[in-house]
């Protein structure tokens, strides 16, 4: 038996990419979440 795993492996391959795009997004968001969260016109909801 014998399977074609082509659409398996580009859609590993497309996620990858994605998961790229989403380590991106974390540092870029982190970085401006710290600013927000340290800067002095932080309140909090408490």
């Amino acid at each position: 038996m014998t399977a074609d795993l082509a659409a398996l492996t580009a859609a590993a391959d497309r996620w990858d990419g994605m998961a790229g795009e989403f380590g991106k997004q974390e540092t870029l968001g982190r970085g401006r979440m710290h600013g927000i969260v340290t800067g002095d016109s932080w309140r909090s909801l408490r």
